[in-house]
């Protein structure tokens, strides 16, 4: 008897163990599901058959992965039991790991991992706690912790470190608007009005070159060219398929979408590059809409008002004497420029006048006439209410205006 009440006391505790598991196991599923519904585009997890989670930015392009192999990973950690605030807590930041595939004696979960990547392997890694630390302590990682790692496998060969890199890039940018099969990602600044752009189309643009590591290689660069052309990178060519006339934004393209080993002088061979672009158009409309919607996507700011004829009032300071109106006596100081342009065409520096209906432009006048005395405002004035189709002086037809404008007291 005394026997019999032993084991179902034993059966007892081992049923609880068993249950207990159970409802970490579950918990820990619905944890990783919750994170993975966190990300954004286009990040597909899939589930190994040793139970890791795993999103594949790139397999790697270098070779493949065999027991005994000594293997470099760079990754930065995260303890998806653990937040401050509402951030998930760090636990290795850019740090490097190496070891044997297949030792026993490290995280399973990686030994998994070097059987789905090669090396030069990028992606997010999720490692359930049996297939982390499990129930053991270690460092300032709890027992029972759920490991999240953002890597790459690094690779002796230069084009698929390279890409390794281009990848690791790729997955800490959380504005990647969409992407082409062959890997070239966008980010949309804004989306113009104009045209699709349409394979062997001709498109001017307006761009800035640079390399995934911040180094600038060509800035405020003009020029025309013809999709399709064999002189252009490849990802350059799919990328603009993504855009419209008047539409800005970035594309991110891989070394094998850039230019390879072939590059130019100034740029290091297998290197993967960033385009800002801008794509211009001959419709004046097209380009109004574009350079407005340019000045505040950098300016990152709402105007105060637009009027029923397009004019955008920017309030910096507000005046405290008398409202502005037809016919009122006011010190003006002012400077006029081409929108999203540098060249000051006209300046009036404390000039003191009678403000009537033909003293300045259509869109300075109205932009004026919403100010008080002593105040400050910036103005965006389309060419309808500026100098519309005709040249004045070195300001161009059909060109959008900006001011700055103090009305003194």
């Amino acid at each position: 008897m005394k026997y019999n009440i032993i084991i179902i006391f034993v059966i007892l505790i081992l049923f609880s163990s068993c249950l207990k598991q159970r409802e970490l196991l579950d918990d820990e599923e619905r944890q990783i599901e919750n994170y993975i519904e966190e990300f954004g585009y286009e990040f597909e997890f899939e589930q190994s058959d040793g139970g890791i989670y795993y999103f594949v930015a790139d397999y790697g392009a270098g070779e493949t992965i065999n027991e005994g192999d000594s293997i470099s990973v760079e990754y930065t950690g995260i303890n998806l039991d653990e937040k401050s605030g509402k951030e998930y807590v760090k636990f290795a930041e850019d740090e490097i790991f190496t070891f044997i595939a297949g030792d026993k004696d490290i995280m399973q979960g990686w030994n998994d991992a070097v059987e789905i990547f090669k090396k030069g392997g990028v992606g997010i890694l999720i490692f359930p706690y049996n297939k982390a630390y499990g129930s053991k302590q270690i460092g300032s990682i709890p027992p029972y912790s759920t490991l999240v790692f953002y890597f790459k496998i690094n690779s002796d060969s230069e084009f698929a470190q390279n890409t390794s890199s281009f990848f690791r890039y790729i997955i800490d940018l959380d504005t990647i608007t969409t992407s082409t099969d062959n890997s070239v990602y966008y980010t949309s600044y804004f989306e113009g009005v104009g045209n699709q752009i349409t394979e062997n189309q001709n498109v001017n643009i307006l761009y800035k070159l640079s390399l995934i590591d911040g180094t600038d290689i060509e800035t405020d660069k003009n020029i025309e060219l013809t999709l399709g052309a064999n002189e252009l990178p490849l990802g350059l060519n799919e990328g603009l398929l993504l855009m419209k006339e008047g539409s800005m934004g970035q594309l991110f393209m891989p070394p094998n979408m850039a230019y390879g080993e072939n590059t130019p002088a100034d740029i290091p061979s297998n290197s993967g590059l960033i385009y800002e672009i801008q794509v211009l158009s001959d419709n004046a409309d097209i380009t109004e809409d574009s350079e407005i919607k340019k000045y505040r996507y950098y300016n990152n700011s709402e105007p105060d008002s637009i009027t029923s004829e397009g004019v955008y009032y920017y309030q910096t300071t507000e005046g405290k004497g008398d409202q502005v109106e037809i016919g009122s006596n006011i010190k003006i100081i002012f400077a006029e420029k081409i929108l999203n342009k540098q060249d000051v065409f006209a300046t009036c520096d404390t000039c003191e006048l009678t403000l009537g209906n033909n003293t300045f432009n259509t869109g300075l006048t109205n932009g004026i006439l919403m100010m008080k005395k002593g105040g400050k405002s910036k103005l965006i004035v389309p060419y309808s209410q500026g100098y519309g189709s005709t040249q004045n002086g070195e300001i161009p037809p059909y060109s959008t205006l900006f001011y700055e404008i103090e009305i003194l007291e």
